[in-house]
């Protein structure tokens, strides 16, 4: 799902966007969900389809079920980011910072994050 999702951000291939849904969702309905298909579905929904709370619904389930996860907090981070949420991103960025470190979390921040950010 992850190369399909990204063919399509990439504008290499062409999904109707009804699939993808269905098809994240088929591998959604078993138990317990993959935390990894459930990150790629959130990217789908903010990068393809500009859903930002569906992907925050999504980036915050995942950090729920791993919140000593650094990667699906960092996504967490981005997706508030990305919606304009700036405050509650910054609160997130202080558990990253505890998770991985200050350095780690900082050398992220200013690699993936647009600087009018100001997160860190």
């Amino acid at each position: 799902m992850y190369s399909l999702s990204q063919c399509t951000f990439d504008g290499s291939c062409r999904f109707a966007p009804e699939r993808m849904i269905e098809s994240y969702l088929a591998g959604l309905a078993h138990e317990p969900p993959s935390l990894e298909l459930m990150a790629g579905y959130a990217n789908f929904a903010l990068n393809a389809l500009g859903d930002s709370d569906l992907a925050l619904q999504l980036t915050r389930d995942c950090v729920q079920r791993a919140p000593a996860n650094a990667q699906y907090r960092r996504n967490l981070v981005a997706v508030l980011v990305r919606a304009g949420r700036l405050d509650e991103a910054r609160r997130e960025f202080a558990v990253l910072e505890a998770i991985e470190g200050s350095a780690a979390a900082r050398d992220w921040a200013a690699a993936s994050l647009p600087e009018t950010a100001k997160i860190p």
